[in-house]
């Protein structure tokens, strides 16, 4: 769900938004994700991957605590990436 959030982010023709104004601000960490306590996620962005000036690199970052048997166990974490383009 963020990551489709940060992709209409960059190709939104709002002045406030748009591939010149992707950064990890925008897209502040989650301490926790609302209805899922148990779970928080981060947005970080990667200017010039590659030495490239029109692609940015996107990581989002799912951690969570498994359930168990006894309880919860101890937090991991789980991370997508996906490339975006200027246009």
């Amino acid at each position: 769900q963020r990551l489709e959030q940060v992709r209409a982010f960059v190709v939104s023709t709002d002045p406030a938004q748009g591939f010149s104004n992707l950064n990890s601000a925008a897209f502040p960490a989650e301490s926790s994700i609302t209805g899922y306590p148990n779970f928080r996620r981060t947005v970080t962005i990667t200017a010039n991957p590659g030495g490239n000036a029109d692609l940015q690199l996107v990581t989002v970052t799912v951690f969570y605590k498994p359930i168990k048997s006894t309880g919860l166990s101890a937090e991991t974490s789980m991370s997508v990436n996906s490339l975006v383009s200027r246009r």
